[in-house]
């Protein structure tokens, strides 16, 4: 190339890089980024970049302009450099936006990114957002935060204990559910929950428990290979609804017959029914032992027939369904249901081995839940059987 020519290319040359820097001055960027790229000056342009990023208030769009910053400055330039500082810090803020759960590996990346730009203090935040507590305690060690690594290493133990007493817990709620003791697993989760009451898993597990516990009232069950439901009242009230043992059938008052057991043996009387009781046609009036068994008429429309079950109870039969009124105590083998508070348990009686629970040897009293079955001993047959639903 002549001497003419290196003159020339000279003179496009300074021209080019003078228009681009007359472009910043004008305030006009985006062509001075153009301009400083066609004259092959990348610092200037990703640096033309990197003021646009500054200026950006969106912090995902930001990040994507810095990308660019990095995509045009040499790798080793002050530019690539302080583009890349900016970067993580801008999606450490990005992280700290985010709403809901943080992705560990996010975190990590972003912390990653930090601690090589020597970002040790931010470094440590975004290690404790993914839950590295070892790499926090290092960027606070190498930012000198003693206080704030003293304070971490307090919380840990904290957290270490909460761990170890949730375990715990965990284990003994459990194992009350698993042995029959269910209200005691349920006060052992209300104690928890006042203090941590975001523990999704202990409010399931007291949910589920709730859910499945017999309450006082009729209970589905199997017995002596019969599926009956057993009412323990002292007095059994038969009725349309509301009642001890529901018939829903419109000839039935609310409260039509009832049900009780005095020392000669039980009786049953109708409640002054809206349209009566009947005996062999007869409308009853005042009480009738249930002697060697009655065949009813409810209402003038349903058949109810009653025999003795046991020592004084009485079982119950209408609609195609058995019950059982116990008035009181049901004998089942070496056990007896009852009520107890706002729960049925089933507790052994006398100097009966304690039961055995869904194949757990328990303690003498269980709090009934439906599935629950029980033995006499492990390999025994079901003597009392809860119906699941």
């Amino acid at each position: 190339m002549g001497w003419f020519s290196r003159l020339v290319n000279r003179f496009d040359r300074s021209s080019r890089d003078s228009r681009g820097a007359r472009l910043e001055a004008a305030g006009r960027l985006e062509e001075a980024f153009s301009a400083y790229r066609e004259a092959g000056q990348l610092e200037d342009a990703a640096r033309i970049l990197l003021a646009r990023a500054e200026a950006e208030p969106d912090l995902v769009q930001r990040k994507t302009l810095l990308n660019v910053v990095l995509s045009n400055a040499p790798a080793s330039s002050p530019i690539a450099a302080e583009a890349t500082k900016r970067r993580a810090l801008v999606s450490l803020e990005i992280l700290r936006s985010l709403p809901g759960p943080i992705i560990a590996s996010e975190c990590h990346s972003v912390a990653a990114d930090l601690e090589a730009a020597s970002l040790y203090k931010q470094a440590a935040e975004a290690y404790q957002l993914a839950g590295d507590t070892d790499g926090q305690t290092r960027m606070l060690a190498a930012c000198g935060a003693i206080d704030a690594l003293e304070s971490t290493f307090d919380q840990e133990r904290k957290d270490a204990a909460q761990r170890r007493e949730r375990e715990q817990l965990w284990k003994t709620v459990r194992d009350l559910d698993a042995i029959g003791r269910r209200r005691e697993a349920l006060a052992s989760c209300r104690a928890w929950l006042e203090h941590h009451p975001g523990d999704e898993d202990i409010i399931g597990f007291a949910r589920e428990v709730e859910q499945r516990l017999v309450r006082p009232g009729a209970l589905r069950a199997e017995l002596d290979g019969r599926c009956v439901t057993i009412v323990v009242d002292p007095e059994v009230v038969v009725g349309r609804a509301d009642a001890g043992i529901n018939i829903p059938s419109p000839a039935l008052s609310r409260r039509h017959l009832i049900l009780h057991a005095d020392a000669a043996g039980p009786l049953v009387s109708d409640a002054g029914s809206r349209n009566g009781t009947t005996l062999a046609g007869t409308r009853i009036d005042g009480a009738l032992p249930v002697g060697d068994g009655l065949d009813l008429v409810l209402g003038g429309q349903v058949p109810i027939r009653m025999d003795r079950w046991g020592e004084r109870g009485v079982s119950v039969s209408v609609s195609g369904q058995l019950y059982v009124a116990s008035f009181g105590p049901l004998r089942a083998g070496p056990f007896s249901i009852d009520r107890s508070g706002d729960v049925m348990q089933l507790r052994a009686s006398g100097t009966a081995p304690p039961p055995v629970l869904n194949g757990l040897t328990c303690d003498a009293v269980i709090d009934l839940c439906r599935g629950d079955e029980v033995r006499a001993s492990r390999e025994g047959p079901v003597i009392f059987k809860v119906v699941p639903s």
